[in-house]
């Protein structure tokens, strides 16, 4: 099993000081047809959030270059713009010399001043604990990545309202309430960012495929974009929708939100995806 804030963590090869390089090691427990793209951003943004000394993340636009392996990756961190109140930083993963994936990340201090609204509701789900546990050796048949190691790393339990049908060939949209093991949150906002990209990254081609019977292509992330919208949340559980957007021209596009318990909106993301038929 993983653990994010371990897993998502870098050293800096120059220690003491704020550093713009850094080294990590991709683990195999974020095996999901090789390394989890939203857990390489994470590692991404973690170096970020090493060089900066505002408090949280605000944004995170990453480019999936070329697949990553698992072992040790090395990151570079260069500043655009500097103020009191935000930052840019744009960190390239690099393995072997070769890049691996371009993030930018806007960091921006604490206790912001700013008004505070929220104009996408939470679905009306039952709570978790009223809901099955997904079972990926049972739930995805015969899919090759029902036995990666990624499912053990999180706890997803589907949400279906009244009337939504569960079949493919449907309305190309999953919902989940997501618990990641063996915990959920650590109190650092850099890190507990990466279950939020995660679950962005991941959930997309899923969603999508439901809206085919029988889709003849995978489609492999080009770039994913979150916008965190309040300082990572703490709860152990968050709900997760996922809709598809648009197919066409060899290209898929998804969107998705995130809601704590409290029914806050604290993330959304896109992803453009390029489709690879069978």
């Amino acid at each position: 099993m993983g653990d994010l804030q371990h897993d998502t963590a870098v050293e800096p090869l120059e220690p003491g000081r704020l550093t713009g390089r850094f080294r990590a090691e991709v683990s195999p427990d974020w095996d999901l047809w090789g390394p989890v793209g939203g857990y390489l951003a994470a590692i991404a943004v973690r170096a970020a959030g090493a060089s900066t000394e505002l408090a949280r993340p605000a944004s995170a636009a990453c480019h999936y270059l070329a697949p990553a392996r698992f072992g040790p990756v090395e990151l570079t961190v260069v500043t655009g713009r500097r103020s009191r109140r935000a930052e840019s930083l744009r960190v390239l993963m690099t393995q072997r010399d070769s890049p691996v994936l371009e993030v930018l990340v806007w960091a921006v201090a604490d206790d912001l001043p700013g008004p505070s609204a929220g104009w996408v509701p939470a679905p009306a789900a039952p709570p978790p604990y009223e809901l099955s546990v997904f079972d990926p050796a049972q739930d995805l048949g015969g899919d090759p990545t029902a036995l990666t190691p990624f499912w053990k790393n999180v706890e997803i339990r589907q949400v279906f309202l009244p009337g939504e049908s569960r079949e493919p060939g449907g309305e190309p949209m999953l919902r989940s309430w997501e618990r990641y093991l063996p915990q959920s949150a650590c109190g650092d906002p850099w890190a507990d960012a990466a279950r939020l990209l995660i679950s962005a990254d991941v959930s997309i081609y899923p969603a999508i495929a439901k809206g085919f019977e029988a889709p003849a292509f995978i489609a492999p992330n080009l770039d994913l974009y979150v916008a965190f919208h309040a300082p990572p949340p703490t709860d152990d559980h968050l709900l997760i929708e996922t809709r598809g957007s648009a197919a066409g021209g060899g290209l898929v596009s998804g969107r998705t939100r995130i809601w704590s318990p409290a029914g806050d909106l604290v993330a959304s993301g896109t992803s453009q995806l390029l489709c690879r038929m069978f």
